[in-house]
């Protein structure tokens, strides 16, 4: 076990987070930030996993963090192409960065690739791996979301995303039935009502009101607000 470091002062030991940890945030309200920083610290402590990135900017942020000789060694930075077309197993002790490309091959191939690639992830990734999926929700079918919200999931899943307006009404109360920690960035009026409806606290109002950067962790029935940590620390 370890302790997290979420945003600038907030702690957390590895061991509360329970599958799925959801973040999400509208653009350009730092939701991004806590990613980098969470991978960067799976990577630092050896734990073993994967980031998927369908974007591919993402990647290239963590990839720009990881400095040192120890941390190279403990991840590999690989094309969502390379990854699908490998026929061997990973090392298991590897952390994976896998990379898309949206803006160069779209949102309707982008969707289908993505969703080989997050199946290949489910199948292959070794038990208490965490599998930390950006535009989760964006991809999602209904084979993916089952997974995403599985009770005795082998994986360690976080789900990142801007909103939840892909997911039905039925597996937005699913998904908030099953996830019991949350980061939460300011979102759009209809996402923040969700959570109100769904998890309870913060308020709607209390969402759209967060400044840039700014966040609440929510762990069961406890909310903590906080900001985000930049720069990250490289590693």
């Amino acid at each position: 076990m370890f302790d997290f470091h979420l945003g600038d002062k907030l702690t957390v030991p590895s061991a509360v987070i329970k599958s799925p940890l959801v973040v999400l945030g509208k653009s350009g309200q730092g939701k991004s930030i806590s990613i980098i920083q969470l991978v960067l610290e799976l990577i630092k402590y050896g734990e073993p996993g994967m980031l998927y990135d369908p974007y591919g900017d993402l990647a290239k942020d963590v990839q720009r963090q990881v400095t040192l000789e120890k941390a190279k060694k403990s991840c590999l930075f690989i094309s969502q192409q390379d990854f699908l077309s490998s026929k061997q197993l990973f090392d298991s002790k590897l952390f994976l960065i896998v990379n898309g490309n949206l803006l160069t091959e779209g949102g309707a191939t982008t969707r289908v690739i993505s969703q080989q690639v997050v199946l290949k992830a489910y199948q292959e990734l070794a038990p208490d791996s965490w599998l930390v999926i950006d535009n989760a929700f964006g991809m999602v079918n209904e084979e993916l979301f089952e997974r995403y919200i599985a009770k005795n999931s082998a994986l360690r899943v976080v789900l990142s995303d801007q909103t939840m307006i892909n997911l039905s009404a039925q597996q937005r109360k699913q998904l908030c039935e099953q996830a019991q920690q949350y980061v939460i960035y300011s979102l759009q009026k209809i996402d923040s009502r969700w959570i109100e409806e769904l998890v309870g606290n913060p308020k709607a109002e209390e969402i759209l009101a967060l400044p840039q950067y700014h966040f609440y962790y929510i762990n069961l029935d406890k909310v903590i607000y906080t900001k985000s940590l930049w720069p990250v620390p490289q590693i």
